[in-house]
């Protein structure tokens, strides 16, 4: 059973921060007058949306039933309509994955909708970001006391809120910089291409520092709050999982530094088409670290912390 749960966890994050990140991506990503690429990226927002949108629900159907089987110890216990009720409705855990799952309902319409109209795309990004917030009442943020009690979900929630618009923004970035890179190909001019580039992988880094602050500040406090000493980082599991997403962490903010430097150089460069190509290989190692982290935050969440 704990695959199942380790993959619906990893599923649900991923989807969430796509459904987050990609519509906010429109709102910031794309200077004035830049029509034709912002029609690019609105058809890959609203395509990872409807992709995205039904591995949300059903990830987290898959963790729900998961985590109403291990509450019960019944393996079919989720297929209790009475035990369901009860824990919905009685227990401070139920009334958060209730209130997600009317979240995730409310989602699915809005994504349908986003797909007939752009000013439609904002609300999924606000009801993914109140999904990822609550995430925080289901796991070890919610167990805490005094203090902690709102540190630990206000940490988890700007960290995974600061990750989110950060890794699902690549999602369209990585659409468009594929149109632009197909565009040097056709035999276009590439600084026609790298002049369109330029500005936008300007705005993402800009965001992206925002982003990785509220990353790096709430990944901090959290781990502060849920560990007593540093050693602790070291010996115990709870701590190696976060030592391993930091070193992940660090190696995405290697690649980011490194697009910086060529999107600030992008249209003076002596090979417009290289350096494009260049940073379009940045984008997509980016993604797949992205995925590394999810699946240690996944497992993260399921082990205790502390010795």
């Amino acid at each position: 059973m704990w695959p199942v749960l380790l993959s619906a966890r990893w599923v649900h994050f991923a989807a969430l921060f796509v459904l987050f990140g990609a519509p906010l991506f429109l709102l910031y990503g794309l200077p004035h007058g830049a029509e034709g690429d912002r029609a690019v990226a609105r058809r890959w927002v609203r395509r990872a949306a409807a992709i995205a949108a039904p591995l949300a629900l059903l990830s987290a159907l898959a963790w729900a039933g998961w985590s109403l089987a291990d509450i019960t110890g019944d393996p079919l216990g989720f297929m209790d309509a009475q035990v369901i009720s009860v824990i919905l409705l009685e227990t401070g855990f139920g009334r958060a994955w209730l209130l997600r799952l009317v979240l995730l309902a409310v989602l699915i319409l809005a994504v349908w909708r986003a797909g007939k109209s752009e000013a439609a795309t904002a609300p999924v990004a606000v009801l993914a970001g109140l999904l990822l917030v609550t995430q925080a009442w289901l796991g070890h943020a919610a167990a805490g006391s005094g203090f902690s009690r709102i540190g630990l979900p206000l940490a988890y929630g700007l960290h995974l809120l600061g990750a989110a618009a950060w890794i699902g923004g690549l999602v369209p970035l990585a659409a468009l910089l594929l149109h632009w890179r197909r565009i040097t190909l056709q035999g276009a001019a590439p600084q026609e291409a790298a002049r369109r580039a330029a500005p936008v992988l300007w705005r993402f880094s800009r965001m992206g520092i925002g982003a990785v602050a509220l990353t790096g500040l709430g990944g901090a406090a959290n781990a502060a709050l849920h560990l007593s000493t540093p050693g602790e980082l070291i010996s115990t599991a709870y701590g190696q999982i976060i030592l391993a997403k930091g070193l992940l962490f660090a190696l995405l903010l290697l690649l980011a530094t490194r697009n910086r430097s060529l999107s600030a150089r992008l249209v003076r460069a002596r090979d417009p088409a290289g350096d494009l190509g260049r940073v379009c290989v940045n984008i997509f190692a980016e993604l797949g670290l992205a995925l590394g982290v999810l699946a240690l935050a996944a497992v993260l969440g399921v082990t205790p912390p502390g010795p």
